[in-house]
């Protein structure tokens, strides 16, 4: 990772634990050893178990200077909420998709998981929870997962568009499998979807 950050090219690493990693002092003391050993690098923690939604949790990632991922996942048992934190000088949001049906299903595979597009309404409502997280960070990332079908880049552009008001340049590929999300650039060529 050194030649990354070096290079001004790493935004973060994310470390990334399962909704079985719970809230516990030994759980505790690892992240605490882990972020002494990857200090030199910006950091940001995915957990994904309701039993860390505590202030005073929050509070340690600040003193540690370690960044909160906010999640979008199905909510199911004691799943940690979607919200807008920003711990660190980075804000940094993972969007799972909400695909309810498959999330915990033994027996589903990756793409079955994360096959889920986010509604116009989501995305709208996704966008504000960046835009309000991103007025008090440096930098802000969110990173969309639900990718089965290139479902992840719809909605990357449709947030991007939401953020910025201007749509932003879309593959031909993509316009011609989802013509519903992106009206009128279907028959565009590669050459004419192309922004300067």
């Amino acid at each position: 990772m050194a030649p990354l950050a070096e290079a001004g090219v790493l935004g973060a690493l994310l470390l990334q634990f399962p909704w079985r990693f719970r809230r516990v002092p030994e759980n505790m003391e690892y992240l605490e050893r882990l972020f002494r050993m990857l200090a030199d690098f910006p950091l940001v923690l995915e957990v994904r178990h309701g039993s860390w939604n505590e202030e005073d949790f929050y509070g340690f990632l600040r003193e540690q200077g370690v960044a909160f991922c906010n999640v979008d996942q199905p909510l199911i048992g004691n799943s940690i909420q979607p919200g807008e934190r920003a711990t660190a000088r980075l804000g940094y949001f993972r969007l799972h998709g909400r695909n309810y049906g498959n999330w915990f299903k033994e027996d589903a595979g990756r793409d079955a998981r994360y096959d889920y597009l986010y509604t116009k309404q989501e995305i709208r409502q996704l966008a504000g929870q960046i835009r309000k997280v991103h007025q008090s960070t440096e930098e802000t990332y969110a990173i969309t997962n639900n990718h089965f079908r290139g479902q992840a880049l719809v909605n990357a552009m449709e947030i991007l568009e939401e953020l910025d008001g201007t749509p932003p340049a879309v593959p031909p590929m993509l316009a011609a499998s989802y013509p519903d999300r992106f009206p009128g650039t279907a028959g565009l060529s590669p050459l004419s979807n192309r922004q300067s």
